[in-house]
């Protein structure tokens, strides 16, 4: 193929979003999910967070066109260049500020030019063409017009996708896996919940101490999670606290929301690690009490959301019977260690399809190489 392929020229189809928010459906209503910038992550549609929309609102906002399979999202804001490929089993539209993106096959594998948007020259290139304004975003004639460069005959670009693919494949699995694990969790502890006898506050049942600063230039690469206020954001190389642990965001954006390591982990300053006291409750137990309570529904409204210390340890708390908290983790402890482990899988699967993509597209590495380096990983 010739140089000077742009990004119209591989596609039968762009289409721009509905410049307007997609209504959320009434419960039991929903249908479909709208998907906005906040649902495109590490090249990937996420739908956990997704708004869902009803049948109505979904034709009015797929009215210019429905995505399909292999089709792309692009995200022209907030972040630039988050881009996510439609698996075509979920009834999606597009929400604000992104672009649908249709692949011609008889030009261009679609996982292949997924990829090729997450290049990191590409990316840089469309994070370059958003600067400029106040809020940096793609027109969608700069998204046309974007210079995706040099690419290779179908059948290398069929070979390179099926290479990066297979990692990506594998990461879907252990989302599955941990969201199906997640789910039965969540049920068994509301059933448990049914049990209930005795209140008591929550300062009665753990402690909040506060995570120390460590700033990234201070970090020493290493395989221990750092936990800010709004979950994971690095790791280093020395643990502050011994894990299993429970960490909630303290600072930011999601200020009071819970979340779990299973080994040693550092929490910084934004956020706030949970010792068991009184009661002498389980971690494991407490994790699962702590999403049931509205820590989020104490968080201040000021410019920067926090959560206030003596406020969430104000909060009531109902607790079952001691022999059900026994059994519960009992069960809840091994499925709990096999999440950690899928997540830990994905995240180094994550790391090596990030380390392989602009080798393979550049051609640095080849594709045989690449296939045994892969069989290894997966």
């Amino acid at each position: 193929m010739s140089n000077g392929y742009s990004l119209e020229s591989v596609c039968s189809l762009i289409v721009d979003c509905e410049h307007k928010t997609a209504p959320a459906a009434a419960p039991g209503s929903e249908y479909g999910y709208s998907i906005g910038t906040p649902n495109l992550r590490m090249g990937r549609i996420v739908y956990d967070s997704a708004k869902r929309v009803d049948r109505v609102t979904y034709e009015a906002w797929t009215a210019r066109a429905i995505p399909q399979r292999n089709d792309i999202i692009l995200a022209r804001e907030a972040p630039v260049g988050e881009v996510g490929l439609v698996d075509g089993e979920t009834p999606i539209c597009l929400g604000q500020r992104t672009v649908l993106l249709r692949p011609d096959r008889q030009l261009v594998s679609p996982r292949y030019l997924h990829y090729r948007l997450l290049m990191p020259e590409i990316q840089e290139l469309m994070r370059m063409r958003s600067e400029g304004s106040t809020v940096a975003h793609l027109n969608v004639a700069d998204i046309r017009r974007l210079d995706l460069g040099v690419l290779p005959q179908i059948s290398v670009q069929d070979a390179v996708s099926q290479i990066l693919g297979s990692l990506d494949d594998k990461i879907i699995v252990n989302d599955r896996i941990r969201e199906v694990s997640s789910s039965l969790l969540r049920c068994y502890s509301d059933v448990l919940h049914w049990d209930v006898s005795r209140v008591r506050k929550l300062s009665e049942v753990i402690e909040l101490r506060y995570g120390k600063a460590l700033k990234a230039t201070d970090r020493t690469p290493g395989d221990v999670p750092v936990f800010g206020g709004n979950g994971i954001s690095g790791s280093h190389d020395t643990p502050l606290v011994s894990g299993p642990g429970i960490i909630i965001g303290r600072k930011g954006a999601n200020a009071g929301s819970v979340s779990w390591s299973q080994k040693d982990f550092w929490p910084i300053d934004t956020a706030f690690y949970v010792e068991s006291k009184g009661e002498g409750l389980p971690l494991e137990y407490l994790f699962f009490l702590l999403q049931r309570v509205d820590l989020r529904g104490v968080v201040g409204d000021s410019a920067i959301p926090g959560l206030n210390r003596e406020t969430a340890l104000s909060l009531g708390v109902s607790l079952p019977e001691t022999d059900s908290v026994t059994r519960f983790v009992e069960f809840v402890r091994p499925m709990l260690q096999r999440q950690q482990a899928a997540e830990e899988e994905s995240r180094s699967l994550m790391e090596l399809r990030d380390a392989l993509l602009p080798k393979l597209m550049s051609g640095e590495i080849r594709v045989k190489d690449a296939e045994r380096v892969v069989e290894e990983a997966v």
